[in-house]
C-alpha cells in the first residue's frame, strides 16, 4: 500500500458551501407537517392506521422474497436511481492499491455495477460478483453501454466462495454497503486469500448524513403502502471491522471519512424509494400508479421549489494483506 493519502475535506459538491446551505434551508423551515395520522418521525403515530393494515386494504402482495430474488426485482430501478458514490471514495480506492492500469480489482457484493464500473476505465479489469442475476444483468447493460465491456466481467455467486471469483489474484479487493448482507468473517477471509501480497482492501459503508424533512414524508406516504421498511443489516464497521481485518492477517486499517451533498429533482427523490428491498413497483400490482401519484403530490407540497438535499457520509477502511 502507498503511503497514507492525504485525507480529503469532508464535503464534495459542486458549490463548496451547498452543505451550509442545505443545513440552515432545512432548519428554516421549520418542521414539515407530516401527512395525516402520522407522528413526527413519519411512522404512524396515535389514532394512525398502522402501515401493515395496508395489507387489509389488499394495495400490498406478501413480501417473501429471498435476498437474492428481492434484489434482482429492485434492480432496474437501484441501477438508476441510487444516488453515487462520490467520486473522492472512488479515488481513495486506487490509491491505496497503487494507481495502475495493470490492477486487477474484485468487487464483492457488486450489485449494479456502480463502484466497478466507476474503477474499470483505470483498471486491467475488474471482476463483479453477487448473488443477484438481477443486478448483474443491470450491471453488465451498464458496462456495455460505457465501452467497458473488454474491461469488466460478472460472476454469480456468493462471497463467502473462495472459488467463486474464477481464477486468479487480485490486486485490490472492494466491499461496498455490502458486508452486512454476508458472512462477514468468511468474506474477509476470501478476500486476504484472493489478493496478491501487499493488495489492499477497501470496505465502504454508507449512511444519511441528515434525514431532511422531504425524506419524512416520503418515509411516512411510502410505509402506508408497502408497510414497514426493511430494516438495514447490522455491519461491521469501524473498531470491530478494523479488529476483524487485523485478525485475518491485514495491516493497520487506514480509515476515511467522505461526504456528499447532492440536490435530486422529483424524479430522482421518487425513484430513490424503489432502491431498498421489498419497494419493487411489481408488489404493489395495478395500484402502483395510485401511490406514486400520492408521493408525487406530497413531495411537491413539501419542496415547492422542486429541489430535494440529499446527504450521505461514506466511510472507508482500507488495509493491505500482510500476512501469507
Amino acid at each position: 500500500m502507498r503511503p497514507r493519502p492525504e485525507i480529503l475535506t469532508g464535503i464534495e459538491s459542486a458549490d463548496p458551501i451547498m452543505a451550509m446551505r442545505l443545513l440552515l434551508s432545512d432548519a428554516a423551515r421549520g418542521p414539515e407537517t407530516p401527512p395525516a395520522g402520522a407522528g413526527a418521525t413519519g411512522q404512524p403515530g396515535n389514532g394512525a392506521e398502522p402501515a401493515a393494515s395496508a395489507l387489509s386494504r389488499g394495495r400490498l402482495a406478501p413480501y417473501t422474497d429471498a435476498p437474492a430474488a428481492a434484489w434482482s426485482r429492485i434492480a432496474p430501478w437501484y441501477a438508476r436511481h441510487r444516488p453515487p458514490y462520490p467520486s473522492a471514495a472512488h479515488r481513495f480506492m486506487l490509491d491505496v492499491a497503487g494507481l495502475g492500469t495493470h490492477l486487477r480489482v474484485l468487487d464483492l457484493g457488486c450489485g449494479a455495477g456502480e463502484v466497478a464500473l466507476a474503477l474499470a476505465g483505470r483498471v486491467r479489469e475488474v471482476v463483479g460478483l453477487d448473488t443477484a442475476p438481477g443486478m448483474l444483468a443491470e450491471a453488465a447493460r451498464r458496462a456495455a453501454a460505457a465501452g467497458l465491456g473488454h474491461r469488466t466481467c460478472w460472476r454469480q455467486g456468493a462471497a463467502e466462495d473462495p472459488d467463486a471469483a474464477g481464477p486468479g489474484t487480485f490486486d485490490l479487493v472492494v466491499i461496498a454497503d455490502a458486508l452486512g448482507y454476508m458472512d462477514a468473517a468468511q468474506a474477509l477471509t476470501v478476500a486476504h486469500r484472493r489478493l496478491t501480497p501487499g493488495g489492499a482492501i477497501v470496505v465502504a459503508n454508507r449512511s444519511l448524513q441528515q434525514q431532511f424533512a422531504w425524506q419524512r414524508t416520503a418515509a411516512a406516504v411510502t410505509a402506508a403502502w408497502f408497510g414497514p421498511a426493511e430494516p438495514e443489516p447490522p455491519t461491521l464497521q469501524g473498531p470491530d471491522l478494523l479488529a476483524q481485518l487485523t485478525d485475518t492477517g491485514f495491516g493497520p486499517g487506514i480509515p476515511q471519512p467522505v461526504t456528499q451533498w447532492l440536490m435530486l429533482d422529483l424524479d430522482q427523490a421518487v425513484g430513490v424509494q424503489y432502491t431498498r428491498l421489498g419497494r419493487d413497483p411489481g408488489r404493489l400490482g395495478g395500484q402502483w400508479p395510485a401511490y406514486e401519484t400520492e408521493l408525487r403530490t406530497a413531495l411537491a407540497e413539501a419542496v415547492p421549489d422542486g429541489q430535494y438535499p440529499w446527504g450521505e457520509r461514506t466511510d472507508l477502511l482500507a488495509a493491505t494483506r500482510t500476512a501469507p
